[in-house]
């Protein structure tokens, strides 16, 4: 998605690529890069290539726009919350249903 993200935004041409570039590398740096197994000395360096390459984009870009990178970041965790609240919302109606019609919610064990 990093990929994908950065280079649409830069074939649109509206000068918002460093967005999407720097938020799904952030998103990298903060969830998917522990999963790897790298080592603490490679998580650092991962973390300071991504702080360099923000402060390089933004101090040619311009420092008013660096709100920019947590932007991807926000809306891809409030999604996350609001679809496991929809999930959750309809578990519980499903749940509600079954007991108003006295339908066992757990089918019970074979003998």
């Amino acid at each position: 998605m990093l990929i994908h993200g950065a280079l649409v935004a830069m074939m649109q041409g509206n000068g918002l690529w460093p967005m999407f570039a720097l938020g799904f590398a952030g998103l990298i740096v903060v969830t998917q890069m522990h999963g790897l197994g790298l080592s603490r000395r490679w998580k650092w360096a991962i973390l300071g290539a991504y702080v360099l390459a923000s402060a390089l984009v933004y101090n040619w870009c311009g420092w008013h726009r660096l709100d920019e990178v947590l932007r991807i970041p926000v809306i891809e965790y409030v999604s996350v919350f609001v679809l496991a609240g929809i999930f959750w919302l309809g578990m519980r109606l499903f749940l509600l249903a079954r007991s108003i019609r006295g339908t066992p919610v757990v089918a019970p064990a074979r003998q």
